[in-house]
């Protein structure tokens, strides 16, 4: 028994294939690869401006302890008259805790207020198209007579005293 190896030949679109697929790999690969870098830049970034503002939140700390130490220093003396007590309180409050904590949750919507006063009246506006002619009216009557609220006919008026 002997065995036929012959070479089988590929399909015509699996070279193709190939070479499709080995380029999205390159291309996922370099898309990877710069969204790492700007991650990375974005971070350092980051760090950056946090230095910052630790640095900004530190010297504020600082600057609160020193006026709040004299403050309560001119308190003690007696140099600050009773009428500003509550700033010798005050002081002791940021003695005792310079660097306010984080922020909390937003509190729920209070209620509406009133309405505001009512502004002043506007200019009259421009003077709209004339309406449609409106239905003939009835003939009129002479002298001395007039129209029948029931009939609409010309009837002799009534006199002063009541009589027709």
């Amino acid at each position: 028994m002997r065995r036929d190896h012959r070479r089988r030949d590929l399909p015509g679109w699996a070279p193709v294939a190939l070479l499709v697929l080995a380029v999205l790999t390159v291309v996922v690969g370099f898309i990877a690869a710069r969204q790492g870098a700007d991650t990375r830049d974005q971070n350092r970034r980051l760090d950056e401006i946090l230095s910052v503002v630790t640095e900004q939140r530190d010297t504020a700390a600082d600057t609160a302890l020193d006026l709040a130490a004299i403050i309560r220093g001119a308190c003690e003396a007696g140099t600050i008259p009773g009428q500003y007590a509550a700033a010798c309180e005050r002081a002791a409050q940021v003695q005792a805790d310079p660097v306010p904590g984080a922020r909390g949750p937003v509190g729920p919507r209070g209620a509406m207020g009133p309405a505001g006063a009512t502004g002043p009246t506007g200019p009259v506006g421009p003077r709209g198209p004339a309406g449609p002619q409106g239905r003939p009216g009835l003939d009129g009557c002479d002298a001395g007579t007039a129209r029948d609220p029931d009939t609409q006919a010309c009837t002799p008026a009534p006199t002063p005293d009541g009589q027709g």
